[in-house]
């Protein structure tokens, strides 16, 4: 119908734009041709403009109705009209859109179950000390962004059928599943032996399969579309995505491993069948995304590594936004991996778990679509903000009635509805600091800089583990003691209280500057449109 309507003001417009030249030329205005007092020149425009209208359009008119009937043309047509990035004057398709949110279980959800629970099974199943698990985790963390480093300056150099990323993320998507199932399977080998198994296998999952995908998917924004608003889209859909995710994980995990019989076999069965669902999603994602947008280096150009360190740290919005990755997911963690013992030690109800990560994951599923019209209209940084204040403010409440379940719900769901500006965001900050730096330093480089912000990610959620761990023996915790000291209680209530609210205060000091970079972003695209067509 569309191109019905198309055709039919063409041959409109067609015939309203010669007459009105047609009276110009008798008038002397036109300089174009035909300019004559000779009659047949003025009769033989006449007529070119009859046949326009009146055969030429009518066929094309024609030839365009026939093709939306003809059933070959429209499976052709559906083929060719795939939105595609700006850069092709095309935009993305919701196809597309969903199947890249879909990497979020395809290469996280071994990552999103030991971001719950790995801290608990290693404390409480394994019989791990707390101090010994926080440690686990943040020397694997340190080494793990170096890898980050490195695997963004592996991305750049990568050129293969599949792209640039796409052959990472597979590789590492399979492997990382499998290596986060032989986490949850920690043999009793004595406890020297338990932590040198948990550190190595640890560094394994985090630091070389976790890194693939991490880096890759994130790095996959720039690479599918150079598009604004595909980016905000495809970032709203990952995260979206990714809370659904994180909410089936907190809700069924400890229901489905007593049913698969409880202690290490719950575990072990629940980890295989969480593996096979992950490959699915990283099925689909493999197939239905494109990388379409990747930057090459020129002939015998070549940048190497401590050029690349420092386009990185000489980029204020990078510094930014890998500080506020890693202010995020050290929240997370400190929140999501407190929330098991706040349930348990303060509240006495280990099963209303699973109903207070509803609270905080199912406002994400509408929150975060419909936080992209409200930061078109009142900008980006202000709803992220106001989003932050909300979480704040909400977790703050605790304070006041810190058993009451009604008062945890609530402030559970202020901070699912605050956090959904800043997901939804967030992959669009790291974008646009990636294009600033191409900008400034004209360098051909694009994952190193989301393998940095990834390594403010992992360092983040590596140091709330830590702090957790370290924090939980400062208040003398024992998960292996059947009741915990006074002191141990508010211990735990402050550990998830304050985990939120502090990180939250910072996020939105770094923030600010990031407003900048919102008013620099046409000076920006401009700038790199020049740079691509030399």
């Amino acid at each position: 119908r569309c191109k019905m309507y198309s055709a039919y003001t063409e041959w409109r417009s067609a015939g309203s734009l010669e007459s009105e030249r047609i009276k110009r030329i008798h008038s002397g205005e036109d300089p174009m041709q035909y300019k004559s007092n000779d009659l047949s020149a003025d009769w033989k425009m006449h007529y070119d403009w009859k046949w326009r209208i009146s055969v030429e359009l009518p066929v094309e008119y024609l030839r365009r109705f026939i093709d939306l009937l003809d059933s070959k043309s429209r499976k052709e047509r559906k083929k060719r009209g795939k939105r595609m990035s700006k850069n092709t004057g095309k935009r993305l398709s919701k196809k597309e859109i969903i199947s890249y949110g879909m990497a979020s279980p395809a290469v996280n959800i071994g990552a999103l179950i030991c971001g719950s629970f790995l801290s608990m099974y290693f404390t409480d199943i394994a019989g791990i000390p707390a101090a010994a698990v926080g440690m686990i985790f943040l020397v694997a963390r340190i080494f793990d962004g170096v890898s980050d480093i490195l695997m963004g300056v592996l991305i750049d150099k990568t050129k293969t059928k599949m792209g640039k990323a796409k052959p990472w993320i597979l590789v590492g998507g399979l492997f990382s599943g499998f290596s986060a199932a032989l986490l949850f399977n920690v043999p009793h080998i004595g406890t020297t032996g338990m932590i040198i198994y948990g550190t190595v296998l640890y560094f394994v999952f985090t630091g070389i399969f976790n890194t693939m995908t991490g880096v890759g998917v994130s790095t996959s924004v720039a690479l599918i579309t150079d598009n604004v608003a595909d980016r905000t889209a495809l970032g709203a859909s990952f995260q979206t995505i990714q809370s659904m995710t994180s909410l089936v994980i907190s809700m069924s995990a400890m229901p489905l491993v007593t049913v698969f019989g409880g202690g290490q076999k719950g575990w072990t069965v629940f980890m295989i069948l969480a593996v096979f669902v992950g490959y699915v999603f990283l099925y689909v994602f493999m197939k239905n995304t494109k990388e379409r947008h990747s930057v090459e280096a020129k002939k015998g150009e070549k940048v190497g590594l401590g050029a690349c360190l420092k386009a990185l740290f000489t980029n204020q919005y990078f510094l930014c936004t890998t500080g506020i990755g890693l202010l995020l997911n050290l929240q997370l963690a400190m929140v999501g991996s407190t929330g098991i013992y706040y349930a348990n030690q303060i509240l006495k109800n280990p099963i209303i778990f699973s109903l207070m990560s509803v609270a905080m994951y199912a406002p994400k599923f509408f929150g975060i679509p419909l936080c992209v019209p409200l930061m078109n209209k009142f900008g980006t940084k202000n709803v992220t903000i106001a989003g932050l204040v909300v979480v704040a403010a909400g977790m703050g409440s605790i304070l006041l009635v810190p058993k009451s379940v009604t008062v945890v719900f609530i402030a559970l769901l202020l901070k699912g509805i605050g956090t959904c500006p800043l997901l939804a965001s967030f992959s669009v900050y790291t974008s646009a600091a990636a294009d600033y730096g191409r900008y400034k330093t004209k360098l051909p480089m694009q994952s190193i800089y989301f393998s940095g912000t990834s390594f403010g990610n992992k360092v983040g959620a590596g140091l709330g583990g830590a702090l957790l761990g370290g924090l939980l023996s400062f208040i003398g915790y024992d998960g292996l003691a059947k009741t915990q000291t006074a002191m141990t209680l508010a211990g735990i209530k402050y550990i998830y209280v304050f985990g939120a609210v502090i990180p939250c205060i910072l996020m939105i000091l770094l923030l600010i500057p990031l407003g900048k970079l919102e008013k620099m972003r046409p000076e920006i695209e401009a700038g790199l449109r020049e740079m691509d067509n030399q």
